[in-house]
């Protein structure tokens, strides 16, 4: 009984999982969010 009270008045909540990849030079950078990939070049916003 006591184990059902403690689940049902746990909040469940879903985080999808992340991914930051940095290269060593730190010019470029990957963003992984759930299925997405996006990948950053950051001398292009330095210029």
């Amino acid at each position: 009984m006591d184990e059902e009270v403690t689940t049902e008045s746990r909040k469940e909540t879903e985080v999808a999982p992340a991914l930051i990849a940095v290269h060593p030079t730190g010019h470029h950078i990957a963003v992984a969010v759930g299925p997405e990939l996006r990948i950053f070049n950051l001398l292009f916003f330095t210029r």
